[in-house]
């Protein structure tokens, strides 16, 4: 309100609800942009971290051997699960849904990607639209959800959805807990071997939410693109964008926005 002359806000990373987004869009004049992310690598590298702790059964073992005398003969030595020829079902092809895509295609998995469109992806084994996805789910061993955030939620996880993922599949949510029905998770928890939930950092789940008593279920404060990079990337982007604006080439300028798409309440999950 205190800036009628601006017209451009660029954000040095793809948190974009630290901008005043219904505010921008109502003005209708200015445009947004923002650096991708850059920690690929990293977000990748802890995704698969937590998808092989769950199918070699990690977190089953640290409980175990309080009990040495059972060790040997638990229950977990026979469900270990290896990720050759299973299914990596990702939800969501951005640039962060095509780096597990790839790390999957690494891990000896097939790769089935869901996104808006089946545009071609390098990785992906097959491809289907968010219409598709209650079709496909069914056949996923790992369900990665990776959701654009400056897209929104173009999809939700209803009852009907979850109930279509198979005994015994791990599920991973990088971003908002909104995503998937809340009440419904915690029913269905028992039927997954695992479930991670990386959260945003800048909306927390809070202390009462149910979400902290599935036993199964890790929940970490959106650690998963830590140790930032240290490129300069966010400089590059704004430079060459500062570069496009200043010779009104606004249709060259990186990372461009709808304000309206990409802003999400900050609601609470209760």
């Amino acid at each position: 309100a205190i800036a009628p002359q601006l017209r451009w806000v660029h954000c040095p990373s793809s948190h974009l609800n630290r901008l005043c987004l219904p505010e921008i869009e109502q003005r209708g004049n200015v445009l947004v942009s923002f650096t991708k992310v850059e920690q690929l690598f990293q977000i990748a590298e802890y995704l698969f971290s937590v998808v092989l702790a769950f199918a070699k059964n990690l977190f089953q073992w640290k409980d175990v051997y309080r009990f040495p005398n059972l060790v040997w003969d638990c229950k977990w030595r026979g469900k270990m699960l290896t990720l050759e020829n299973k299914i990596f079902l990702q939800v969501g092809l951005g640039s962060v849904g095509q780096a597990l895509a790839k790390k999957a295609v690494e891990s000896g998995m097939r790769v089935y990607g869901v996104d808006k469109t089946t545009s071609f992806k390098p990785h992906c084994f097959k491809q289907f639209n968010y219409n598709q996805l209650e079709m496909v789910l069914p056949e996923a061993d790992v369900v990665s959800i990776a959701l654009p955030r400056e897209q929104g939620l173009q999809v939700q996880f209803t009852k009907e959805l979850i109930e279509k993922i198979k005994n015994d599949a791990i599920l991973t949510i990088l971003g908002s807990p909104r995503i998937v029905d809340e009440p419904v998770l915690v029913e269905q928890a028992p039927r997954f071997r695992g479930i991670l939930i990386d959260a945003y950092y800048q909306n927390p789940i809070p202390p009462q939410s149910k979400l902290w008593t599935i036993p199964n279920l890790l929940i970490t404060p959106e650690v998963a693109p830590r140790p930032k990079s240290q490129t300069k990337e966010a400089a590059r982007t704004f430079r060459f964008n500062l570069r496009q604006y200043l010779h009104d080439n606004y249709s060259d300028m990186k990372n461009l926005v709808d304000p309206q798409v990409a802003y999400i309440p900050d609601t609470e999950i209760s």
